[in-house]
């Protein structure tokens, strides 16, 4: 494993689980403790909650392909 990967990736990758939670939080809200309930936001919340999923377990299953290798500097 390319360790390098994980390490640049963490900050993404816990930024993205983030917005997963607070999407689930989101949607449990206006499910159950909002007055009126609005179904838009809860469709949206879901769609991106499922999306996020995703895009993270095509990450899981094969790192490499989406490690774009070192960033470019500044100074050369």
């Amino acid at each position: 494993m390319n360790e390098k990967f994980f390490l640049k990736a963490l900050p993404k990758m816990e930024t993205e689980l983030n917005l997963i939670k607070t999407m689930i939080d989101v949607a449990i809200y206006e499910k159950n403790m909002a007055q009126t309930p609005n179904t838009e936001v809860i469709y949206i919340a879901e769609n991106i909650i499922r999306e996020k999923v995703l895009e993270i377990q095509k990450v899981l299953k094969n790192p490499s392909k989406f490690d774009k290798g070192p960033k470019d500097d500044l100074i050369d």
